[in-house]
């Protein structure tokens, strides 16, 4: 279940900033809405951009409507000997906020069930726990999201030209 709350990542890789930012407009198209729906709306792809020293990576399943859902936003910090990328996963703020008055609204709904109706209180209880679970489930995003920047990190470190 994925929370309201960010959830905070990080990696590092041993080459120099501007390889790592090609290497990832490489490997992460920029795509716009309306490509998306028309273009790869039945085909599983990873979008995002590299502008400055912010990377943001989207994920889109085949066959869903997932163009709002988890995504990956950090920032490109060079070092000495390399590249590390902090960032979090999070959800866009307006799906947040739309969820949370959501729920706060079903659950105002619930009490009033309650005080009229047990069995109805309990209907209300059971559709909120899934109305929440729901909203916040990331369907395993954040997890397909660090593979595949796990995998541009060896694929840079294995590149030796």
């Amino acid at each position: 279940m994925f929370v309201v709350f960010p959830k905070k990542y990080s990696f590092f890789v041993k080459c120099s900033e501007e390889r790592f930012k090609q290497k990832c407009i490489e490997k992460v198209p920029k795509l716009n809405f309306n490509e998306l729906r028309k273009q790869w709306l039945m085909t599983p792809v990873f979008y995002g951009t590299v502008k400055d020293r912010k990377l943001t990576i989207h994920h889109h399943s085949a066959r869903k409507r997932d163009l709002d859902s988890v995504y990956f936003s950090g920032v490109v910090k060079p070092s000495s000997d390399g590249v590390s990328v902090e960032g979090k996963f999070q959800r866009s703020t307006k799906n947040t906020v739309m969820a949370v008055s959501i729920l706060v609204l079903w659950i105002i709904i619930t009490v009033c069930c309650f005080t009229q109706n047990i069995i109805g209180g309990f209907v209300c209880v059971a559709l909120t726990a899934l109305c929440f679970w729901l909203f916040f489930w990331d369907e395993g995003k954040t997890d397909i999201i660090k593979t595949y920047i796990s995998s541009i990190c060896d694929e840079i470190n294995n590149d030796r030209s």
